[in-house]
């Protein structure tokens, strides 16, 4: 069968640390794993909802034991009598889930799961072929994976989130089909690929600038307005791993507007994403020497307010976020008030 995604937290991944020099985030630095909440996703056997496709016309006229013999035999039935399967018809049963397709990607997913062949997962990211969940849901905030490539972007999370250093090769030739269905009109392929480019954007450095080569910075932009709350912060946290110490890339969000979307987070009603916020604009505004940018600097306090935001988020009852707020306002408060001094001094 096809093994969900289970959650412990309501975020993607454990909260993320400080800038690691060259890019990238330290998971294990101080403010890493803010909650302790442990890796997001795991492969825990849950109960399986079922596939409910459309059968054939020929097989609503079978007896029972024809139909059980169609299943198993893959056999085909027309008027009563046995046919060999079409090639473009299959369908199977499992111990814990039930098939139909029009093709056999699905089946293929399964057992590349089974054989822990993320070549062919990684193949299966580009596949359209439809799926169907009846009951249940696999991820808390994600849609349900309505084709056979949604459904192994979650697979390739799993894997992902395994941080194994043997599959990085198989990872990096994913980038460029995730970063297309970023701009999927499906909703479930966007949310699907932003979860797994969550997983592998802190994997390796050639992963980030694999990233930014097809073009995963320009297409997350579009995601920092999302409708849901969490993918917005998905979004951001990726780009956070890309623009950290990168003012080519700081400079591109600035230009493409994506202040005023970082420094909404803050306005969140939930903590892990003020706290992730807090840090998404500090990496944004700061220089790889931990100087402030002052364009980007500009245009948070004197344009979006963050200093009024900051300040209420000082008085948290979560330490780590109250902190974390002291520290983003000292640096972008004493940056605010040299400015005022300069201007001063020239007019």
């Amino acid at each position: 069968g096809v093994t969900l995604l289970t959650s412990s937290s309501c975020l993607l991944k454990p909260k993320m640390g400080n800038q690691q020099p060259g890019g990238g985030v330290n998971l294990n630095c101080c403010g890493g794993n803010r909650k302790g909440d442990g890796s997001y996703i795991s492969s825990e056997k849950i109960d399986r909802p079922t596939l409910q496709p459309p059968m054939p016309e020929s097989y609503r006229n079978l007896t029972s034991s024809q139909q059980r013999q169609w299943h198993t035999d893959d056999i085909s039935f027309v008027d009563g009598k046995p046919l060999k399967q079409d090639k473009n018809l299959s369908a199977k049963t499992t111990s814990s889930i039930d098939i139909y397709t029009t093709q056999s990607d699905l089946v293929l997913l399964n057992k590349a799961r089974e054989q822990k062949d993320i070549r062919t997962i990684v193949q299966l990211l580009q596949s359209d072929e439809p799926i169907a969940l009846k009951d249940g849901v696999i991820h808390p905030w994600a849609s349900n994976p309505r084709s056979v490539g949604a459904l192994a972007c979650s697979q390739l999370s799993i894997y992902a989130s395994q941080k194994n250093p043997q599959f990085l090769p198989e990872f990096l030739k994913s980038i460029p089909t995730l970063v297309e269905l970023l701009r999927s009109d499906s909703r479930d392929k966007q949310e699907s690929a932003v979860i797994a480019l969550d997983f592998l954007v802190d994997q390796d450095e050639s992963v980030r600038k694999a990233m930014v080569r097809c073009g995963a910075v320009d297409a997350l932009i579009q995601h920092l307005s999302a409708p849901k709350d969490l993918m917005k912060a998905a979004a951001a946290q990726i780009l956070r791993n890309l623009y950290a110490g990168n003012h080519e890339i700081q400079m591109r969000l600035l230009t493409f507007g994506c202040v005023p979307y970082l420094v909404d987070l803050l306005n969140s009603s939930d903590s892990d994403i003020q706290y992730d916020g807090i840090q998404c604009n500090l990496d944004l505004v700061l220089d790889t020497s931990q100087r402030v940018i002052p364009e980007i600097a500009d245009a948070m306090i004197l344009k979006y307010h963050i200093l009024k935001r900051l300040k209420a988020l000082m008085t948290s009852p979560e330490e780590d976020i109250a902190s974390e707020a002291r520290r983003a306002f000292v640096i972008l408060d004493e940056y605010n008030q040299q400015r005022q001094v300069s201007n001063i001094i020239f007019n």
